[in-house]
């Protein structure tokens, strides 16, 4: 193996498509669920499947090395280091976050990218918790949890969308690009290691320097309809303040020549708190 290169993050966790998570700053864990799998069927059309692949860096050949489909346990990445902690990357300091920003000032790998769900109902990330939403209970699984990362925006919807409260159809208003799939990168030092691991089994450990690099893939994109926002999906695991409208992320405009091109489903959750 060649000393020269050795990837700083070992471990690369990708979530793609409808996922919501946990994911606080500083927080011991952070927790990504897909959608529980129940009626209408068009829930179970973002039931993950995982895939592990581990780059031999000498040869750079690449092999999986797990995978499932529809799983019924849940999945954990757990490290043996100092300095374990949940990270989220900000290209600057600017605390307003604007993804319609006319002048692409924003890093595409901030994290703000990813929808927040509490912002997106005009609603505080925090004080009292019956001003934010809350999550019910067992409408997500399988879980992944992650004790340690750094979680940037790694890919971006292809156009911009608008913002609509479902029971208003016309009170559409700009909301921008938002992170169609995240990654969380865990960096290893001399002598510490991660485990992945599927429901009570260690499927795997990586040790730091052992000259490979693993790529664990968490997709839950659409199976079956390409065509139509799924954003409103979140509302059978989330529940609202009384009083507070639910909404969607629509195409804008409708019949952009960008979707023509490359057509695209919102098919993605959001953040909380």
């Amino acid at each position: 193996m060649s000393t020269n290169y050795i990837r700083e993050d070992q471990v690369r966790v990708t979530f793609r498509g409808f996922v919501i998570a946990h994911i606080e700053e500083g927080s011991p864990w952070a927790e990504m669920g897909a959608l529980t799998p129940r009626p209408p069927q068009v829930t179970r059309c973002h039931q993950p499947r995982i895939h592990v692949y581990r780059t031999d860096v000498a040869n750079e050949e690449i092999q999986e090395i797990f995978s499932v489909q529809a799983p019924n346990n849940d999945f954990k990445v757990v490290t043996y280091k100092d300095g374990k902690r949940i990270r989220k990357y900000q290209g600057d300091q600017n605390p307003d976050f604007d993804p319609t920003d006319p002048y692409n000032r924003n890093d595409p790998k901030d994290f703000r990218w990813f929808v927040n769900l509490n912002k997106i109902h005009g609603l505080p990330s925090d004080g009292p918790a019956a001003n934010r939403i809350s999550i019910i209970p067992n409408r997500q699984s399988p879980m992944f949890c992650m004790d340690d990362g750094l979680f940037i925006t790694s890919g971006l919807s292809d156009a911009e969308a608008n913002r609509q409260v479902l029971s208003q159809p016309q009170s559409e208003y700009e909301f921008g690009k938002f992170a169609r799939e995240i990654t969380a990168k865990v960096s290893l030092r001399p002598g510490e290691r991660a485990e992945f691991c599927y429901g009570d089994d260690t499927k795997f450990t990586v040790n730091y320097g052992d000259g490979f690099l693993y790529d664990i893939d968490f997709d839950c994109r659409c199976l079956i309809n390409d065509d139509e926002s799924d954003f409103h999906l979140v509302y059978e695991a989330i529940e609202l303040p009384k009083d507070v409208p639910r909404v969607d992320l629509v195409r804008r405009p409708r019949g952009d020549v960008v979707f023509e091109i490359s057509p695209e489903v919102y098919c993605g959750g959001g953040t909380y708190p």
